[in-house]
């Protein structure tokens, strides 16, 4: 028969059980529910933004014309519909013309890329930015100068309708430079570079009007030893945000996502990736591989947030908790999985779903302030967008001290009322 004191530790113990039960998992993490978002007709999709209704834009293949071939289109999808957003339109007769999404705001206005080729794939031989709002058309995003260059890009929108992205432009001499812009109302502004670079590019606009990129910088703009390093924009002042590998000129930075807090995601140089081994003649070696690592940067200060467990890790996304996605390659090397760094750890997105769904989830582009995920991965041996919804949340740290504390105390007044 159970004394006094080992019923109340079973009690204990079996509350603890049920109370952790529903918090299963890693703090901060979830289990997911994966919606696969279809295609408009054709085998394939990527999805690459989302808002915090659960909307999603991306580019995805259309139906089998067979005088060109797969096209892709810009989507929207939104309660359970993938909407054709169409494309541009050169005006010359014979072009064909792709669009995909890159970005949505909260109003779901759409902004991404339209240009001239030929089937899927195949790199824009004409790429002009577009912004698709309400029922459309598309318009185009804007660019740099007097004349369209039909080569300029949009990749953010915020909610004030604001437009990022970059044009290339003539300057003195018919130099051509690329320049990150930001577009305003139909106002467009020159974001510039950083110190001594010639090309830059805008990715993303948080609702304050602060912006992220890259810009080339460097010892001047002749000397072949310049980096490309991410850069944060405010105020009219585009500050540098360094490396991983902190040496102005060899730690190369990219920033592709801004939260509302003013924290920043993307990657960066790192350490190279040294792999140990033993040959056919039973020989140590070491192989060194590039390596780059995402980051998080916040307050101030780049931080490494590491990869799953191969050399490289990028970050495209970013919610208003601080909580970062992307892709983080494995090892044997090739493979990428979606992550999501949370608390402090980058969790392989792959964990939390149904072990039997057969899909491999490969990149995550974009996470909302309510957790929900876009990305894409491999399914049926096809590339196809997704959406995750968290389904078993686990609470924030807070909460679980909270439930720890309360949990110790119990085990207190037990033992104190029940002393052996």
């Amino acid at each position: 028969m159970m004394k006094n004191a080992e019923k109340w530790g079973f009690c204990i113990s079996v509350v603890a059980i049920f109370l952790f039960a529903g918090f299963a998992g890693v703090a901060g993490a979830a289990d997911y529910s994966l919606v696969d978002l279809g295609t408009l007709g054709g085998p394939e999709s990527r999805a690459t933004g989302i808002n915090n209704s659960g909307q999603v834009t991306g580019s995805a293949v259309t139906a089998l014309d067979p005088s060109v071939g797969y096209l892709t289109h810009a989507f929207s999808y939104g309660n359970g519909v993938m909407q054709d957003l169409g494309t541009l339109s050169s005006g010359y007769a014979g072009d064909i013309y792709q669009s995909s999404g890159q970005g949505i705001n909260n109003s779901g206005d759409v902004v991404g890329n339209s240009g001239a080729s030929t089937y899927w794939g195949r790199s824009y031989a004409v790429r002009q930015g577009f912004v698709y709002q309400g029922t459309g058309p598309m318009v185009d995003a804007g660019y740099i100068g007097t004349s369209n260059p039909r080569n300029n890009g949009a990749y953010g929108v915020n909610d004030a309708g604001q437009v990022v992205g970059f044009s290339t432009y003539s300057g003195n001499y018919g130099t051509t430079y690329t320049h990150a812009f930001l577009n305003d109302g139909g106002t467009i502004t020159n974001l510039g570079t950083l110190a001594n670079g010639t090309n830059s590019w805008a990715y993303d606009i948080n609702n304050n009007g602060q912006i992220v990129g890259d810009s080339m910088t460097g010892p001047n703009n002749y000397q072949t030893n310049t980096v490309n390093r991410a850069f944060l924009y405010s105020d009219g002042t585009m500050m540098d945000l360094g490396s991983l590998v902190n040496n102005l000129y060899s730690g190369n930075s990219y920033a592709r996502a801004i939260n509302d807090l003013g924290q920043v995601a993307g990657w960066s140089s790192a350490d190279p990736f040294v792999v140990n081994g033993i040959n056919d003649y039973g020989q140590p070696y070491q192989q060194l591989y590039n390596s780059e690592h995402a980051f998080l940067y916040s307050d101030g200060a780049m931080t490494d947030i590491g990869t799953l467990d191969g050399p490289t890790s990028h970050a495209y996304g970013i919610n208003l908790a601080g909580q970062v996605v992307g892709e983080s390659n494995l090892v044997p090397l090739g493979l990428n999985h979606a992550f999501l760094f949370t608390d402090g750890r980058m969790l392989d997105l792959n964990d939390f779903i149904a072990p039997d769904s057969g899909w491999v989830l490969n990149t995550a582009t974009g996470i909302n302030d309510h957790g929900q995920i876009a990305g894409y991965g491999t399914f049926g041996g096809f590339t196809r967008a997704f959406l995750l919804d968290p389904v078993n949340p686990v609470p924030e740290p807070g909460t679980m001290a909270l439930l720890g504390s309360g949990l110790a105390g119990l085990a207190g007044f037990g033992r104190k009322r029940f002393r052996i």
